[in-house]
């Protein structure tokens, strides 16, 4: 099964793509450069996704879902995940490609076995901005570690956006391919 996997976001998207079974080197790609419009990342989404649906059989694409609302950090609001989300769902129904958007922190507890790098806390306990921004980063550099272990991003790689594409396709296969459903039956 040849599977796309993308981490959507208001400048970058982050990409993997390869079949089951290999382990496919994720990167990310700019879709919206500072002081653009956010119609220029949907251009651009749309038809970097179309020549590349048009160049190469997929039979899934698996993205990131939305994020929570109110989760949204800065400008880019929830309404901008749905248009971005909107433009790869058509994209790849013209091309007759099945699209999925599992939840981010089903794909994070799979991929590093836990959903948050956050700190266990008590129970009504509220966290201070300087805390969620924290927990934040250490929950990306988590993923980022162990999109490094399993070889999809570079010892020195940073870019989180690769690294949730890479835990997006690895959850991808793990739960959709036809392969995980041969090994669960046998």
């Amino acid at each position: 099964m040849n599977i796309l996997a993308l981490d959507l976001a208001e400048s970058w998207v982050g990409w993997c793509k390869g079949p089951c079974g290999t382990t496919p080197p994720a990167r990310s790609y700019r879709i919206k450069n500072k002081g653009e419009p956010t119609e220029a990342a949907i251009e651009r989404l749309g038809r970097s996704l179309h020549n590349l649906l048009s160049a190469e059989r997929f039979d899934l694409i698996c993205a990131e879902g939305l994020l929570p609302a109110g989760a949204s950090k800065g400008r880019f609001s929830r309404d901008g995940q749905v248009v971005l989300h909107a433009v790869v769902r058509t994209v790849a129904l013209i091309h007759g490609v099945s699209y999925r958007a599992p939840d981010m922190r089903t794909i994070r507890k799979h991929f590093c076995g836990r959903i948050s790098a956050a700190p266990v806390r008590p129970r009504g306990y509220k966290r201070t901005p300087k805390e969620i921004e924290a927990d934040r980063e250490a929950t990306k550099l988590m993923i980022i570690e162990r999109a490094r272990l399993l070889g999809y991003i570079a010892k020195d790689c940073e870019d989180d956006n690769a690294a949730d594409a890479a835990a997006a396709w690895d959850f991808a296969c793990a739960h959709w391919s036809q392969e995980s459903k041969l090994a669960l039956v046998g």
